[in-house]
């Protein structure tokens, strides 16, 4: 899948919540603030949410089935009659995004036929492999 052509993403804060909007990297120069990754709205800085550099994820262009914007490490199910419920990682490789089917198995071009269910970072369970 393409990505996005709407230049926007998301974080998880400090604090433990998400943020999506546009992403802005500070060195801690004087002027700017603290040497940091920021989220902020339209306006930008200073109306930033400072936020952990290794949650951040882009937007993908397309949408999950009921609508709902995708990024990077989010977790997609997908539900087949005949293989049952598969859940992937979705994220990016050489230009693209793809998903990673952990559970189950089903193919990577099924974007708006699967549901987002949680992401890497507050449902990790989701991803491990049944023994």
């Amino acid at each position: 899948m393409k990505i996005s052509r709407e230049l926007k993403f998301r974080g998880k804060s400090i604090n433990g919540e998400w943020h999506s909007g546009l992403l802005s990297i500070s060195r801690g120069l004087p002027g700017q603030p603290g040497k940091g990754h920021y989220i902020s709205n339209r306006v930008g800085m200073p109306w930033a949410y400072q936020v952990i550099p290794e949650t951040v994820g882009r937007l993908v262009s397309p949408k999950d089935k009921k609508g709902n914007p995708i990024y990077e490490d989010d977790i997609v199910k997908h539900h087949s009659n005949k293989q049952g419920d598969a859940f992937g990682l979705v994220y990016y490789n050489e230009h693209e995004f793809r998903i990673n089917w952990v559970k189950g198995s089903s193919r990577s071009d099924l974007w708006n036929k699967s549901e987002i269910v949680g992401n890497r970072f507050d449902h990790p369970a989701l991803l491990e492999k049944d023994e």
